[in-house]
């Protein structure tokens, strides 16, 4: 009887597992789905062709009306308990929006600029809840990324500033490649782009620790564009 009863105890919480997984990895599903469609309207605002952008955010609005429609006033499982969600829902409602009105108006890098606040807000979601996913790694190498190629070179310690950056952006460039998103498996094109993202901050680290010069400043040039091609197709 004790044996059956633990039996039955086991198979309860099996099957609230797999209940629970369902709502949770539909939801990152259709969030990732969306995702690939916020990377593009990134991309496109920053390329100053206006009918692109205006095609990328508009398509991006819908995903993300129709996410809300189903999300909004139930939660996933993973966010339940956040007290924030319906202030996060608000808030990337009102930057998508924003961002395809400053499209229209052909105010395409504040329309840029707003769409980076959707990322914040998504990675703020994600950092209160405990979850760490494929674009958050991307997008903690994004900004140490930046914040180096902001750096000026002029500086007395530029080499030495370089050569510690680049071990951070090894580090977080590592943590990218050890957990690949789910459409990696068995993509040669997921191979190609990590292996030139992974080689670039290897250029960088190589040309820092040589001592600099010009080997330096094109590692430094290679870094944002081999960056930017892997996030467009898998960020």
């Amino acid at each position: 009887m004790k044996y059956l009863s633990s039996v039955c105890f086991g198979l309860a919480v099996l099957a609230s597992s797999l209940a629970k997984a369902g709502p949770v990895s539909d939801f990152e599903q259709e969030f990732r789905n969306l995702y690939g469609q916020y990377r593009v309207s990134l991309f496109q605002t920053n390329t100053g062709e206006q009918k692109a952008s205006m095609d990328a955010v508009s398509e991006l609005g819908q995903s993300w009306s129709s996410l809300v429609d189903t999300y909004a006033e139930a939660p996933p499982p993973q966010y339940t308990d956040d007290a924030l969600w319906p202030d996060t829902i608000a808030k990337v409602t009102r930057l998508v929006d924003q961002a395809r009105e400053e499209v229209a108006e052909a105010a395409l890098p504040m329309a840029h600029e707003t769409l980076e606040l959707v990322r914040d807000a998504i990675g703020d979601l994600h950092r209160r809840n405990g979850i760490k996913l494929f674009s958050d790694r991307m997008n903690a190498y994004h900004e140490a990324m930046e914040h180096l190629l902001e750096s000026s070179p002029a500086k007395p310690d530029a080499v030495t500033m370089a050569r510690e950056r680049a071990a951070v952006l090894r580090y977080l460039a590592d943590d990218v490649l050890l957990t690949p998103p789910p459409e990696a498996s068995g993509n040669p094109e997921y191979e190609r782009l990590a292996s030139e993202f992974s080689a670039s901050v290897q250029q960088l680290q190589d040309a820092a620790r040589a001592g600099g010069g010009k080997e330096l400043q094109d590692a430094l040039s290679m870094l944002k564009p081999v960056y930017s091609r892997f996030f467009l197709k898998f960020g």
